[in-house]
């Protein structure tokens, strides 16, 4: 197998074990728990998730400096937005 492919395959693998944590955690979640940490932790895994994609498909994680930190920062501030509206 060549070693590009094992990279792309490690990543789809942990992209795929954090959306079943996320899966887990939301279907976990009684009505008689407060919801916000789980809240937080399935918009902290998305945007995991969303950073993972963009520098690994998209290839940003070789890309100059000032993309990459313009696509690191739009991740964090849109999860920022997310939290502070709910």
């Amino acid at each position: 197998m060549d070693a590009d492919l094992r990279g792309v395959s490690a990543v789809w693998a942990v992209l795929i074990v954090l959306t079943g944590v996320s899966l887990l955690l939301g279907e976990s979640t009684s009505p008689d728990t407060s919801s916000t940490l789980t809240f937080l932790a399935v918009i902290i895994l998305a945007c995991i998730k969303v950073r993972t994609v963009i520098l690994h498909f998209m290839e940003i994680k070789d890309a100059p400096w000032l993309l990459r930190g313009l696509l690191e920062l739009w991740v964090v501030g849109v999860g920022a937005m997310i939290i502070l509206m709910h």
